[in-house]
């Protein structure tokens, strides 16, 4: 019995969510400084580098050395100073040609209000799309949640083949397709599941990367949009 109560008062607790990425604004890596110093400079140069500046170090983390993007955030996670975190991309991709360079990023804040860095996806060099439902797209965000995808709303401009729309559950680094299929290319659609009844739930602190791979380009209006929920 107390195993059916803790279901029904989690359910009982759920709440929606919804994240959308716009063209050239979807997030490879979200940065937070950990160290005691302070921040001079975070900068991008796409097909090079990311070089971390404090008043304290420099890291430089070149893309030679690192095939995947899953490498490159645990490379600069393994500085203690730096936590990073994959966000609307699958580990496995080539950071190469994939972010916009920048010289001097500027800090933003998550949701909990913690000061930190993202560096996007230029989509068109990186050729693929995608998005994240996650319970810690949010540095300090709690343990022991878990989310359920409900709906996928996109405009996508690519060469649309039976794969280029996936749905991949990542836990830890970790990384399982769930769904592909054939998407709508330069179009708006939607995509649910058993016709709006059903939904793809994960276990506790998974996350799920919707992506749109088929070399895709550049679209003013392009866009993904998951709708969820979060228990």
């Amino acid at each position: 019995m107390s195993s059916l109560d803790s279901l029904l008062t989690r359910q009982a607790l759920a709440k929606g969510v919804l994240r959308r990425v716009t063209n050239d604004a979807s997030v490879g890596l979200r940065l937070r400084y950990i160290g005691t110093s302070t921040v001079t400079t975070v900068a991008a140069t796409q097909a090079t580098s990311v070089v971390l500046t404090t008043a304290a170090a420099t890291d430089t983390f070149l893309f030679s050395a690192y095939s995947t993007l899953g490498a490159l955030s645990d490379a600069i996670n393994a500085t203690g100073r730096w936590e990073s975190k994959v966000m609307d991309a699958l580990r496995s991709e080539n950071p190469d040609d994939f972010f916009i360079t920048t010289a001097d990023l500027a800090a933003t804040t998550d949701e909990n209000g913690v000061a930190c860095y993202d560096l996007l996806i230029d989509t068109s060099a990186a050729a693929t799309f995608g998005c994240l439902l996650s319970p810690h797209v949010n540095f300090d965000a709690p343990n022991g949640h878990r989310v359920s995808l409900i709906e996928v709303d996109y405009l996508v401009n690519n060469t649309a083949a039976f794969d280029t729309l996936s749905i991949t559950k990542r836990k830890g680094t970790t990384e399982t397709v769930l769904y592909a299929a054939t998407n709508t290319d330069n179009s708006a659609a939607s995509l649910t599941f058993a016709s709006g009844n059903g939904k793809i739930t994960l276990g506790n602190d998974e996350e799920l990367v919707v992506q749109f791979d088929g070399t895709v380009v550049d679209a003013a209006d392009g866009y993904i949009q998951v709708i969820g929920t979060l228990e």
